[in-house]
């Protein structure tokens, strides 16, 4: 697709109302919006929340860091990956690092970009950063600071793959770093690498 369909594939946001401002974490606009056909869209609603990185850190013995405990959204216990939210002025890479650091103690010899998506295509919701970091290794005790208690576990790629296909995942940010980092890991190495 080039430039010029997607510019005419656009909505036209026609009237914007922020309706919930509950920085910095969350803001909802209603939206009125002229699609590309003339249609007229009243009350749509966006979700504006900050931008956030997910990292797939990968130790120097090929076992994978992830994190076990109490997540609110899907209200239950979970393994997840390190992550969290992007600081102001913060580059993407430069708070995966410092999330890794953070959450489990280990810092990663080379980084690689998984992408960057939002978390629903309609609404917005902030932008993800998915990271791979390769090589691993704890060089302090984890300071995450975070609300949660949380354990760090060094597990293999194939038992975190199973986990995430019995529900032990809790969201879709975690599912698709994790996937896609599968499909990175059993690929050749490439040039991609930080």
């Amino acid at each position: 697709m080039t430039g010029n369909d997607d510019a005419a594939q656009r909505w036209r946001v026609r009237r914007s109302e922020l309706v919930l401002n509950a920085d910095p974490w969350l803001r909802v606009w209603r939206e009125d919006l002229q699609l590309p056909d003339g249609r007229e869209v009243d009350r749509f609603f966006t979700i504006e929340m900050p931008d956030y990185v997910v990292i797939v850190a990968t130790t120097l013995d090929d076992r994978i860091l992830t994190l076990r405990g109490y997540k609110h959204g899907p209200r239950r216990v979970c393994t997840s990956l390190p992550a969290g939210f992007i600081e102001a002025g913060e580059a993407p890479l430069d708070a995966a690092r410092r999330e890794l650091l953070e959450e489990t103690g280990y810092q990663a010899e080379r980084w690689e970009t998984l992408g960057s998506f939002v978390s629903d295509g309609n609404r917005g919701g902030g932008r993800g950063h998915l990271f791979l970091a390769r090589g691993a290794r704890p060089v302090s005790e984890p300071q995450s600071g975070d609300l949660e208690r949380v354990t760090v576990e060094r597990i293999s790629l194939a038992e975190l793959l199973h986990a995430a296909e019995h529900g032990e995942i809790g969201d879709i940010p975690n599912a698709a770093a994790l996937g896609l980092a599968a499909v990175r890991l059993s690929c050749a190495p490439d040039s991609r690498g930080y």
